[in-house]
């Protein structure tokens, strides 16, 4: 999946389209073999340049075994690679861990996103996790927006990166380049 997200990319550079492309890595992954060489190989195989590539990791496994995953991460930084925490919230952090870690972003778990705006409890989650974030220095992504009330909530809090069906449902490569392409002549005009 690693190999062809970058092979991906890449094809969409060629065509004008220098988006970033992020990867879910999993545990099983991260900790067979030497992770860092893989990535490594696989942006020399297709060309990619490392700052075009995001990989997501989940709690679980960074907090597993927390020295031998800072020094994964320091690592993969190292190369130039975005680092993202994935579905925050719903494992069990160690926000003293979590300051010590070569992040770049924190993705806010769908779950708390599901209750905006009129849940008490998501609302104050939510604003927590943005405030931290932006504290730490962190980007902050929302996992799982499908409506514009969700949407709005999370623009007021202050987050202003999201994901989910309200903007787009999963598709083919071929669907994103078709409107990605759609995208660039309504620009034009």
């Amino acid at each position: 999946m690693l190999e062809e997200s970058c092979r991906q990319a890449r094809i969409w550079q060629e065509e004008g389209h220098f988006l970033k492309v992020s990867v879910n890595l999993s545990a099983l992954q991260l900790n067979s073999g030497d992770i860092v060489n893989v990535v490594r190989s696989v942006l020399d195989q297709t060309g990619l340049e490392s700052r075009w590539l995001e990989l997501e990791l989940t709690e679980s496994y960074l907090f597993e075994n927390f020295i031998r995953s800072a020094r994964v991460l320091k690592r993969l930084r190292l190369l130039g690679v975005s680092l993202a925490l994935d579905d925050f919230g719903t494992g069990y952090s160690s926000l003293s861990y979590l300051r010590r870690l070569t992040l770049h972003r924190l993705k806010i778990d769908r779950s708390f996103v599901k209750g905006l705006p009129g849940d008490p409890g998501d609302l104050a989650i939510v604003n927590t996790i943005i405030a931290m974030s932006k504290s730490l220095g962190l980007e902050v992504v929302a996992e799982g927006v499908e409506t514009a009330e969700q949407r709005q909530s999370l623009e007021k809090l202050g987050c202003h990166t999201y994901q989910g069906y309200f903007y787009a449902a999963p598709e083919s490569a071929f669907a994103f380049r078709t409107r990605l392409s759609d995208f660039k002549l309504a620009k034009q005009y």
